[in-house]
């Protein structure tokens, strides 16, 4: 999976309520910078993230729902 500007993940821990995170930095070595999307009054985080907790689908091969990291819901081309 390629992971680019733009793209939209949510949240894959249940407790976590669907948040969800926009890439705007390119990765670099194994992280990449993501913004958290304002919900509920908070404003926009900037932080670094690794890119292995990103994921393009919230199930894992053997289809389980997966618990931790964040699985992609809108990609941008």
């Amino acid at each position: 999976m390629a992971i680019s500007i733009g793209q939209v993940y949510e949240a894959c821990h249940p407790l976590d309520e669907g948040r969800r995170i926009r890439v705007v930095g390119m990765p670099v070595n194994t992280k990449v910078l993501v913004e958290s999307l304002p919900t509920g009054g908070r404003g926009a985080r900037r932080r670094n993230i690794e890119t292995s907790q990103l994921h393009a689908s919230a199930t894992t091969r053997s289809g389980a729902a997966r618990r931790t990291g964040y699985a992609l819901v809108e990609d941008v081309q």
